[in-house]
């Protein structure tokens, strides 16, 4: 797969397994993407931190909505575009908002861990199952999977900047 056609191809999986957005669950989510990522390297990702895996946590700020994001992200740099080009960074990633309205009745404090923000990063299919040992010990998801999400997105993006 190359890395412009993840969001196809794991769109196809998640169809193939007969699940739907607002079907997915935060498990189901996590489960997928490791799978994926270990199951469907990026032919024309860079050779160094070309494609990692990433379990983020974070209060967004986003103009008048401040949804409170659990998820994970699929991270790609090409071999095949030099940077900074346009399109020579991509973003595959799904994530689990809750708005402000249900943070305002407590769940904030909930979901927050001692460190209210956070991620990890993974940056080979051999460090998948110490990331999901990671995940499922950590706070933020034990309480997350217990809540009833209201939406997820998955997208596909451009992205600049750095990683990590």
């Amino acid at each position: 797969m190359r890395a412009e056609d993840s969001y196809k191809a794991f769109r196809s999986v998640l169809k193939e397994r007969g699940l739907t957005q607002k079907t997915l669950t935060l498990d189901d989510a996590i489960e997928l993407m490791t799978s994926f990522y270990k199951n469907e390297p990026a032919e024309n990702a860079a050779e160094k931190d070309g494609d990692g895996l990433a379990f983020y946590y974070v209060h967004v700020h986003r103009g008048s909505s401040s949804p409170f994001e659990v998820g994970m992200m699929r991270l790609f740099r090409r071999n095949d575009i030099p940077e900074p080009a346009n399109g020579s960074r991509l973003r595959l990633s799904f994530n689990y908002p809750w708005w402000e309205t249900v943070i305002a009745s407590g769940l904030i404090e909930r979901l927050k861990p001692a460190a209210p923000e956070g991620n990890r990063f993974c940056w080979s299919p051999d460090g998948v199952n110490e990331l999901l040992a990671h995940i499922r010990e950590h706070e933020t998801f034990l309480t997350a999977r217990q809540i009833p999400h209201r939406s997820v997105t998955v997208k596909y993006e451009p992205i600049w900047g750095v990683f990590a």
